[in-house]
């Protein structure tokens, strides 16, 4: 299986058991005109704390494995856990931040060709948290996604105005990409 299979895979379980969930990182990069390989799979379910249990039973079913007694330490200290299915690292954040109801109200559902339904981070918050890990890969991945896609970059600011303290490195990153790779269409 392969990052997409694995995520189609989950999509179908979460689906079925009424978990709200994105899909982001280089699969919604993809999802959004700039493709890249993959080995991962990032998905976000929009349920809080009390919900782990059923996000974690859902990808069991999925055919994830998934040690819980270190996922639900992981989600207490920092929002997150990683689960596998065969050689596929899934990284599953929980809704633990406001700024997640924002991300729920704005992902999108893409069909593929296979006719599979995926639910996708949109375009800005998958930018939003690019910048916010910031790392080399994730400049390169989002100098493609603004080369190719129409970005609403005023939501993105916003939001790192929130989550980031004034003068942070992430803005001057912003800036620079909306300066070089967003050419007046």
């Amino acid at each position: 299986m392969n990052a997409y299979d694995t995520a189609v895979r989950i999509g179908e379980c979460f689906d079925e058991d009424q978990i709200p969930y994105a899909i982001g990182g280089a699969l919604a990069l993809g999802a959004h005109g700039a493709a890249r390989a993959t080995n991962d799979v990032d998905i976000s379910a929009f349920l809080g704390r009390d919900a782990l249990d059923r996000v974690l039973d859902s990808l069991e079913r999925a055919g994830a494995m998934v040690d819980r007694a270190s996922a639900k330490r992981e989600v207490e200290r920092i929002g997150l856990f990683v689960a596998r299915l065969g050689g596929i690292r899934i990284d599953v954040f929980l809704s633990l931040h406001p700024q997640f109801t924002q991300m729920h109200a704005r992902s999108v559902s893409m069909t593929d060709a296979s006719g599979h339904t995926l639910k996708f981070m949109s375009a800005e918050d998958l930018t939003l948290y690019k910048l916010i890990y910031g790392r080399d890969k994730d400049v390169i991945d989002l100098q493609r996604l603004i080369a190719v896609r129409e970005l609403d970059l005023a939501y993105v600011r916003e939001w790192l105005v929130q989550m980031l303290p004034a003068g942070d490195r992430r803005f001057a990153i912003l800036d620079d990409l909306d300066r070089r790779f967003r050419a007046p269409r």
